[in-house]
């Protein structure tokens, strides 16, 4: 299970589960909204969320399937709760 709640799975089952999600940044998110955050990516240490330059002063995180596990930290660095952990496609 994500954020170290228990769970009767192995730590290899558990794994496997956050592997199945990746972290989807919403339209709330402060960067986007042109104010400095950079919360999600500071936190990543797979590096999966990078941040394309935009208008406005505006920064769109970009979330790297291929280096995303899942794990939900940067959910729960978040300071508007702009992250959603979905299941991979």
């Amino acid at each position: 299970m994500l954020f170290g709640k228990s769970s009767d799975k192995s730590p290899e089952q558990q794994k496997t589960q956050s592997e199945d999600l990746i972290a989807v940044p919403q339209s709330n998110c402060l960067s986007i909204q042109g104010i400095t955050c950079r919360s999600c990516g500071d936190v990543c240490d797979e590096r999966a969320v990078r941040f394309q330059l935009a208008t406005a002063g505006r920064a769109i995180p970009q979330v790297d399937i291929s280096l995303c596990n899942g794990c939900g930290a940067c959910q729960t660095v978040c300071p508007e709760k702009a992250i959603r952990m979905e299941e991979a496609a």
